[in-house]
Parts: C-alpha cells; structure tokens; sequence
C-alpha cells in the first residue's frame, strides 16, 4: 500500500522509450478522434456525437423611422473622416514613398463605424451620442469610470429607452420566453449564447438582464 502512495520510482531507459511509443500511438488517436472530427464525421460507421440537425434563421430587425436620421448623419460623417484620412496618408506617402501605399481598407472602416454598428442595435443611444459626445468603447468606460453605481454611464440610465429601440433585444425577448420551460437534446436547461466585440454593448446586456430578470 505504501508503494502505491509514494512517488514511484524514475523510469528506466528502455521504460521511457516504451512509453514515448505509447504516447506517440496514443496522440494519433487523438487526431483522428478529437482534432479532426467535425459534426458529420462517424466512428466505425457510427456519429461520433449525435446532434440535432443544425437549424439557421436570419432576422430582419427593423430601425425605427425616427432613428434613421441620426444615422446618416453619422454614416456621412464616417465616410468623409476615412476619406479625409486616407488622402492625408497619401499625400504623406506621395511626398516620402518610404512606406507602403495606403489603402482604404474594410478593417479600418469598420473601426471608425463603430458607434453606427452599436446604434443599428440600440438605435435609441444615437441620441446620448450626439448629447453626450460618446465614443461608445471600452476605453471610454474605464477612463469615465462608469463601473461605479454612482456614476454610471448614460446609457445605463436610459436603459428602458434602448430596449424598447432594439428589434434586436424585442427578438431575444421571444427567444427567452420560448426557452423559459424547455431542454436541450440532452435534457439539460436550454442556454443562449450572445457574441459580441463591443464591449459597452456586452455591459448593456449584462445590466439589462440584471435589471429585467433574465437568467
């Protein structure tokens, strides 16, 4: 009993190699089993896991009429900064011509669209933007220091407002309510996965379904 509590002894050479060809055997398998499987992959004519067929839905979510006004006023103005940046970068490069050629690339237009994308979801903080100067980015939060309950972010006291602006939040609404009283394939309680890159829109949902009573 003594033995099999204590460390056991260092393996002897002709051990480790024997166990090195294991454990080179053994990481094959895992390829095979583990890494290289995808959801239609069977294992000796079997799924390997069986998963309900995969349903797709793609939600038109309507902007409110009253909202569309503040975002061609920030479409416009997105547009005329990239350009007005992009020939800026040319004009330098043109005179230098030590660097690459600048391109008007897709990334760095996403960049400066940012509060646009956010208020396609909330289209009721365009109006906080424009009142408050926000930026609508994690940078923002911490330097204003809207984590405290004393000094929120504006956008945390105009919560209802955002929801009922969002046809976005209205359709997790219903998905929630549907998912309230049912299981998953395994008969486990159902969750919902909401991904997103923004930050400030992650701390809405965050504090919105503290305050409304999601789980």
């Amino acid at each position: 009993m003594q033995k099999l509590v204590n460390k056991p002894p260092p393996l002897l050479q002709s051990e480790k190699k024997d166990m090195e060809d294991l454990a080179t055997k053994f990481c094959s398998i895992l390829e095979e089993l583990a890494i290289c499987r995808a959801a239609e992959s069977t294992w000796f004519g079997k799924p390997v896991l069986k998963l309900p067929p995969h349903k797709h839905f793609d939600i038109v979510c309507k902007i409110p009429e009253k909202y569309l006004p503040y975002f061609k006023e920030l479409e416009d103005t997105v547009i005329q900064n990239a350009k007005i940046s992009y020939w800026k970068n040319f004009d330098s490069w043109r005179r230098k011509k030590s660097e690459a050629k600048p391109q008007m690339s897709a990334e760095s237009f996403f960049k400066r669209s940012l509060i646009v994308r956010i208020g396609a979801i909330f289209p009721a903080i365009l109006p906080l933007v424009k009142q408050y100067g926000l930026q609508l980015t994690g940078e923002e939060f911490k330097q204003k220091k809207w984590n405290s309950e004393n000094n929120p972010a504006p956008y945390f006291d105009n919560l209802d407002k955002l929801i009922q602006s969002s046809a976005k939040c209205k359709f997790i609404e219903t998905v929630l309510e549907e998912m309230a009283n049912s299981t998953n394939f395994a008969g486990q309680e159902e969750k919902l996965v909401i991904i997103t890159n923004s930050p400030v829109v992650a701390r809405i949902l965050v504090k919105v379904s503290a305050t409304h009573s999601y789980t």
